[in-house]
């Protein structure tokens, strides 16, 4: 047709060069009509064949599906249909080409002419091209075991299905497989081995494949071997020893080609990186080894472990392992022909960058580990100047790796790639910052940065250090704020459930509020007025349902009103955010709890230091109680729910309410991921923010410094509250040094435990839905590994629901309370939340038995005034005294409350993360809440970091680990 076409155009007359542009148009033209009688021609000679069955009832009629193409199946379509799409677009195009053709006149474009005509001519015979390479795969065959039959289908050239069904007998050999491998009745099918889903038909198939032994056979096969002899694939870790690693290490990298390993990246070579990293790995033996041999003595106990020195541990062996999949990889492709070293290597050279300053982290926390106390994991016995040179060595430490081409790796994967996006942002706005604020120069800038650090990951990484190392929490505050924006505060307006009620409200600084007191005495709630004076507080309400009489709805039935009500405290530092920012989840918990929600939108420090948000969080709860009819709730039951920072405040408050006696006391609080200490107190998992991307190291301890004495962002301020800390750190804090005394000796862990410890202090311990089932059974069957490859039993991965219910029923002591049937539900929240992310559920203990005998009336003005605690914090104490915290305020730090104070405590959960930075808080405030007899529960949850519910949109795994937080919350609902 285009022949004919160009014939008759160059008889014709030329008038313009638009002819170039007219036939460029019908390039596209295709004659799929003749080559749909072709192609249905061809299918003449097959046994039988019919048209494709539409509905699943069909399909079942050919029998059981034997073979299955999955996604290449879509793919094929997807090409036969894009061909067909620009066919039909072409002749609609047809008569505004002829009319063209006919009106203009130019001669001059006859060579052009021809030439377009030859290469349109080409372009016609690409459906033919196509259909030849597509129409002999197999998408699926079905097997009729009654009637010995097969029914294969393929796609024809506008990818309708036909189906053509044969007998075995019928098949044969393909002499020339380059397009098709089988012969049915002399029509060519293209089959692979890997497809097939039935073990005996690909038996029977597998000899006129021309193949011995697939690879589906040999993973089939693998995987039965693996489930029989050790269970791989139902086990949720795997354990390998460290020095074999080590050793497979080394060998993939010399087993490399000699140009591979001379690899140059900046000067330096591929090998110097590897032999850098091994060396380190060597050096650090002895100390990793001490380290895991002491990790179970600072567990919260045998059921529940964790601990800042495990996830040090964690992180090193994560890397250890990436670094070897990394090393696989390359080996895998390295001979191929069109192989690439440069961003596979510099992949390896990242996890051996991170892996020689992990080497030097742990060599620096073996030391002060001998002066560490079992029950504190907070180092604040040791020696002023060691401690003010350990810190010193930690900030020194090269950070410029943690955040490159590998940032985020100790976290799964959908989390790791959204902090690539977040360093991203974060570089590119922080060359912004002292930039023009002209638009047309800071717009064109930004991008060129994104697209920058985008290209150069190692650029990123050395910028995103750079400010981290300067602590610059203007800046960060200001990134932070970025969520504030109006394009990025209508994002949870779209995402998420819809609710009927999700207002602003501000409440009116008018009135003084009371609460009742135990002895029936009003005590009354202050107007909040610290360092801002009276001011309105605002709170946003969520609801699923407009209740009766909420935000003034006209009241019908009383009785229909919700009985439960959530007061929630958002994180953000102290310093950042807003309710705004939170309602990802909130719509979330709205939606699923079917009960109103009050989040505080507290003031925000360094402006409104404390007491300030603790203020406004007390007068929050007067308020709910005072006007429970505004918010459609009965006033029956409450839950405080906070996270990070949030959760402090709700913490903080419930211990004011104890010191001012009040009788109504929340009926649960569920603390996610929570600062319990807010002083400059290191410990093994705060050491962890040195490589976490969202809370790094300087920027963690001057927000928490913000909260607690206001601006302080200058670095020499900074420096001195340092050096006052420094000075106070003479003497430590007093504690039971046995810890048969402190937890008596049901809760020691036994001596054949800490055996087991000590001689597994060498093994590799990870889960296996971090990797690769390909890596694993690499891992699993290469000669170096496979003697000390084994999964763990479920013994080793904790204490089930069941054991623990069981547990509960052999206490003697156990009250029969509302926490009673917290346990009934474990079975439950574990069936909810995947087992993967949750190392262990949490273990219930006893119920106090007795309220506490006396109480604090009134405020604690002094201890709350921020130039007293500065200066109280610069004060050194004696040598004799209880230690460096004994004066500190527990408003301010929940973990340094008495036990007397924490025993009123409503019934508490703790959620935490093993990679948290703030991990040990959670452990060391959850001993504390055991050893003051509190109910409470501690979920510690894998590979997830600080902050998770707000990856909840992003992240599977956040999403299950949101789902536990909000189990938590529904227990006091459940128990209504």
């Amino acid at each position: 047709m285009a022949v004919i076409a160009n014939a008759i155009f160059v008889s014709r007359r030329f008038k313009s060069i638009r002819v170039m542009n007219i036939w460029y148009r019908a390039l596209n033209f295709r004659p799929a009509l003749p080559i749909y009688y072709m192609n249905a021609m061809l299918k003449t000679s097959c046994l039988n064949s019919n048209k494709y069955p539409v509905n699943k009832g069909e399909r079942e009629s050919l029998g059981k599906l034997v073979y299955s193409s999955g996604s290449m199946g879509n793919l094929i379509r997807g090409v036969k249909l894009f061909s067909l799409l620009t066919t039909t677009i072409a002749v609609g195009m047809q008569p505004m080409i002829w009319r063209d053709m006919f009106v203009h006149d130019d001669r001059s474009a006859l060579l052009t002419t021809l030439t377009l005509s030859f290469l349109s001519f080409s372009v016609m015979c690409s459906p033919l091209l196509l259909n030849l390479l597509t129409k002999r795969y197999v998408i699926c065959m079905y097997h009729d075991e009654k009637l010995h039959l097969f029914s294969v289908m393929t796609y024809n050239i506008f990818a309708w299905p036909r189906i053509i069904q044969f007998k075995f007998e019928d098949i044969k050999a393909f002499d020339s497989p380059i397009l098709a491998n089988l012969l049915v009745n002399s029509y060519p099918l293209l089959m692979i081995s890997t497809n097939f889903t039935d073990e005996y038909v690909l038996e029977k198939f597998l000899p006129l494949l021309g193949e011995e032994e697939t690879p589906k056979r040999k993973a089939l096969s693998f995987m039965k071997t693996m489930k029989a002899n050790v269970g791989l694939w139902n086990s949720k870790k795997f354990s390998v020893s460290r020095d074999s690693v080590c050793s497979l290490i080394e060998k993939l990298f010399y087993e490399f080609p000699v140009h591979l390993r001379s690899y140059s990246i900046e000067g330096v070579s591929f090998e110097k990186h590897i032999c850098v990293a091994i060396n380190s790995l060597q050096e650090v033996k002895s100390s990793l080894h001490s380290i895991c041999m002491a990790m179970c003595r600072f567990d919260y106990d045998i059921s529940i472990v964790g601990n800042g020195y495990r996830s040090i541990v964690t992180v090193f062996d994560l890397c250890l392992i990436g670094l070897l999949r990394s090393l696989f990889k390359i080996s895998k492709i390295s001979h191929r022909r069109w192989f690439r070293a440069s961003r596979p290597v510099k992949e390896v050279v990242a996890y051996a960058e991170i892996l020689r300053v992990l080497c030097q982290a742990v060599d620096l926390v073996s030391k002060y580990l001998p002066k560490a106390n079992s029950q504190c994991l907070f180092l604040t016995n040791v020696d002023a100047d060691d401690l003010d040179r350990l810190m010193s060595s930690f900030e020194q430490l090269d950070q410029s790796n943690f955040y490159g081409r590998q940032i985020g790796f100790q976290f799964c994967s959908s989390v790791s790639n959204v902090f690539h996006v977040i360093g991203t942002a974060l570089a590119s706005y922080s060359t912004l910052w002292n930039h023009s604020n002209v638009w047309y120069r800071r717009y064109p800038s930004i991008v060129y940065s994104c697209c920058r650090f985008l290209v150069n990951p190692e650029n990123r990484s050395k910028h995103i250090a750079k400010i981290f190392r300067h602590s610059d929490l203007e800046l960060c505050r200001s990134f932070w704020s970025l969520l504030e924006s109006p394009i990025l505060r209508t994002l949870p307006s779209v995402v998420g459930p819809k609710l009927a009620v999700n207002e602003l409200y501000c409440i009116q600084p008018t009135d003084v509020l009371s609460l009742q007191k135990k002895n029936g005495t009003m005590v009354n709630i202050p107007v909040p007025s610290a360092f801002s004076g009276p001011r309105h507080l605002c709170v946003r309400i969520l609801s699923l349902h407009r209740w009766p009489g909420l935000m003034g709805e006209k009241v019908k039935d009383r009785t229909s009103r919700s009985n439960f009500l959530v007061l929630h405290c958002h994180g953000g530092g102290f310093i950042a955010t807003s309710t705004k920012t939170h309602e990802t989840y909130l719509k979330f918990w709205a939606a699923e709890l079917n009960c109103p929600i009050v989040s505080v939108d507290y003031s925000l420090a360094p402006e409104n230091p404390y007491p300030r948000a603790l203020e406004e969080a007390l007068y929050a709860y007067a308020w709910c109680l005072t006007h429970a009819d505004f918010l459609g709730w009965t006033g029956q039951y409450l839950c405080f729910a906070g996270e990070s920072a949030g959760g402090l405040l709700l913490t903080s408050t419930c211990l004011k309410l104890i010191q001012l006696d009040v009788a109504r006391l929340p009926d649960k609080l569920v603390a996610i991921y929570t600062p319990f200490l807010v002083e400059f107190a290191p410990s093994a998992s705060r050491l962890l923010s040195l490589l976490d991307p969202l809370i790094p190291w300087g920027i963690m301890y001057r927000c928490l410094y913000a909260y607690k004495f206001g601006a302080l962002t200058d670095d020499q301020r900074f420096a001195e509250v340092r050096e006052g800390r420094r000075k106070v750190s003479k003497s430590g804090i007093e504690m039971k040094t046995s810890a048969e005394e402190c937890l008596g000796e049901e809760k020691i862990l036994p001596d054949r435990e800490i055996e087991t410890e000590m001689s597994d202090s060498k093994y590799i311990r990870l889960s296996v839905e971090l990797f690769d089932r390909e890596f694993i059974k690499f891992l699993s069957m290469h000669e170096l590994t496979e003697p000390s490859f084994y999964c763990l039993p479920e013994s080793r991965l904790g204490k089930s629901a069941e054991e623990i219910q069981r547990d509960q029923m052999e206490e003697p002591n156990l009250s029969k309370s509302r926490c009673g049937s917290v346990t009934d539900n474990l079975v439950e929240v574990c069936s909810t939340v995947s087992d993967i992310f949750v190392e262990n559920v949490s273990r219930i203990l006893k119920d106090s038995a007795t309220n506490v005998s006396s109480a604090v009336d009134g405020s604690s003005e002094n201890g709350n005034d921020p130039v007293l605690n500065r200066k109280r914090l610069q004060t050194s104490t004696n040598d004799s005294g209880s230690g460096i915290f004994a004066d500190g305020d527990p408003l301010l730090s929940p973990w340094l409350a008495t036990d007397e104070l924490l025993r009123s405590l409503p019934p508490t959960s703790v959620v935490a993360c093993h990679l948290d930075p703030l991990l040990d808080d959670s452990i060391s405030f959850c001993k504390k809440l055991r050893q003051a007899n509190v109910p409470h529960t501690l979920d510690l949850i894998e590979s997830l970091p600080h902050g998770f519910m707000n990856l909840m949109s992003f992240s599977k795994e956040c999403r299950l680990a949101t789902q536990l937080c909000l189990r938590r919350i529904k227990e006091t609902l459940i128990n209504e």
